[in-house]
């Protein structure tokens, strides 16, 4: 297979820092491609699919990409909207024209996050093992075990029904002591985001934004936090780091066969506009909401719904409208493969 050159994806920064320090980004060997108000930071590389890697080199390519985020962040460009892992473009037009098609969506992002980092908070248990056997002990594993040595042959499906009982005194601590932190650091923080913990002895994986002038209050707090529980846990903080929990840019390459697909499942008429396809969608969703057909077709039917308009509102929101009651002709005469939007990942 040929290796194709193209541009990798950083990040997204305003233009507003000064030219000396677009300079420095030369020490990290990437580019910088400008348009209007903002810059896209690149770096020449061979186009590959990440969807083909295995999990052990998404991992090093993930750490390399954070790597690269932060040492741009390290050059004084505290603004930065991540671009997801593994995102190309063939060249510096295309890159434009995607700019393009989500420029006040990255305008008003950058409003969004300006003066503010993430802090990423995982807490864990000090002892896991002292843990468990305080829950071995606790009144109704107990009351559980007696019933069950009653019976003089012990079953499976009894050791079972007693480890279930531990998880979930296990995940009821856990859950408490998950309130307790959340409760003691939201006040420092713009937005909160849970992510899943990885096994047992994590109590809470967190990403909080926060803003700059509000880092020692956090630091602050998480010290009174751990000293309140007496050292039973243990508390990692990283950052600060770019908002890549609550802002990274996604980039979707739009396919005709996928819009005409979604036009045929929303049925807004042969005239699209904005307003058309949200007109079509508050029609059909009513009739396939599950609050009001919980059958499972129903339930399928409305996700076809859902996903056809978001995939139709993409397109006609990418095309930079003056009104969402202008008209688009949609066929594959105008239509280019060159259509991409910009959207911030959930």
């Amino acid at each position: 297979m040929m290796n194709i050159e193209g541009l990798y994806l950083y990040g997204i920064i305003p233009t507003y820092y000064s030219c000396e320090q677009f300079r420095e980004l030369d020490k990290l060997n990437v580019l910088n491609i400008p348009f209007g108000k903002v810059s896209v930071i690149a770096a020449e590389e061979i186009i590959t699919d990440y969807r083909d890697l295995d999990t052990e080199q998404l991992a090093r390519l993930l750490v390399s990409h954070q790597q690269t985020i932060e040492s741009i962040m390290h050059l004084g460009f505290n603004t930065i909207i991540p671009v997801r892992l593994g995102t190309f473009a063939f060249n510096a037009s295309q890159v434009k024209k995607i700019v393009k098609t989500g420029y006040d969506l990255i305008l008003e992002t950058f409003e969004k996050i300006s003066g503010f980092m993430e802090f990423d908070l995982v807490v864990t248990w000090a002892d896991f093992n002292k843990v468990l056997g305080e829950i071995a002990v606790d009144s109704q594993v107990m009351e559980m075990k007696a019933k069950i040595e009653q019976n003089q042959n012990i079953t499976q499906a009894d050791q079972m029904a007693i480890g279930h009982l531990v998880k979930k005194i296990l995940d009821q601590r856990k859950d408490d002591l998950a309130g307790k932190i959340f409760n003691a650091l939201e006040p420092y923080c713009q937005s909160v985001k849970q992510h899943e913990v990885q096994n047992d002895q994590m109590v809470s994986n967190t990403a909080f934004m926060v803003n700059r002038q509000q880092q020692a209050l956090l630091e602050k707090a998480i010290d009174e936090l751990d000293l309140e529980l007496n050292g039973k846990h243990n508390f990692k903080l990283v950052g600060p780091l770019a908002c890549y929990s609550f802002y990274t840019m996604e980039v979707e390459q739009l396919k005709y066969d996928d819009l005409l697909a979604a036009k045929e499942e929303l049925e807004p008429g042969d005239s699209i506009s904005e307003k058309s396809i949200r007109q079509a969608y508050l029609k059909k969703v009513k009739l396939f909401h599950p609050d009001q057909n919980p059958d499972d077709v129903c339930s399928v039917i409305f996700n076809q719904i859902q996903q056809a308009y978001q995939t139709l509102l993409s397109y006609v929101q990418s095309q930079n409208l003056e009104s969402d009651d202008e008209i688009i002709v949609m066929s594959p005469e105008v239509f280019t493969e060159d259509t991409f939007i910009l959207k911030i990942k959930d």
